[in-house]
């Protein structure tokens, strides 16, 4: 058909939408693996739950920073966790077309993104909040599912899951 019409531009391409490495909307750092970290059993712990390297990374390191905020205020985060799991199986769409491919990727688990590792690709707000401690935040693979439930309730209420989950702490306490 092109060369009937004598149409010279260059032909289109389908547009290849890539994963998110992290959180739309956040300034991404680069960071060393903590040494006591293993690079192949956290990409393992990424596989298993069908995510990047780096979104997994980013999401269990704000949990575990969330929960520790949450246990000092003396709330359960059970119940927290509760709310998040029931808010996923309601309809609901993120707000913006960034945050429903992020949700769509954490949720959907076909295609994570690549990896950098030794390096970690994280959302510079996360990582001036933990500096020091990267390590032991990181290394507990038991906060990886609940970490990527709270994310993915998060971005379909355009929050950041420490917003979301510290709503919804304070709605219960």
């Amino acid at each position: 058909m092109r060369v009937l019409s004598n149409d010279r531009s260059p032909p289109r391409l389908p547009a290849v939408e890539a994963t998110p490495r992290c959180r739309p909307g956040e300034r991404p750092q680069w960071v060393g693996l903590p040494n006591e970290i293993d690079a192949e059993q956290l990409r393992a712990r990424a596989a298993r739950q069908r995510v990047g390297v780096d979104a997994l990374a980013g999401a269990v390191i704000e949990f575990a920073l969330v929960s520790e905020a949450i246990a000092r205020a003396s709330i359960e985060i059970e119940p927290v966790l509760d709310v998040l799991v029931a808010d996923l199986g309601a309809a609901r769409l993120a707000p913006t077309p960034a945050l429903r491919r992020w949700e769509r990727s954490l949720a959907a688990g076909d295609c994570p993104a690549g990896d950098e590792l030794p390096e970690l690709c994280l959302p510079a707000r996360i990582l001036q909040m933990c500096t020091t401690r990267l390590g032991p935040l990181l290394v507990e693979d038991s906060r990886d599912a609940p970490a990527l439930v709270c994310e993915r309730a998060a971005s379909r209420h355009g929050r950041t899951l420490e917003a979301h989950m510290l709503e919804i702490a304070l709605s219960l306490a």
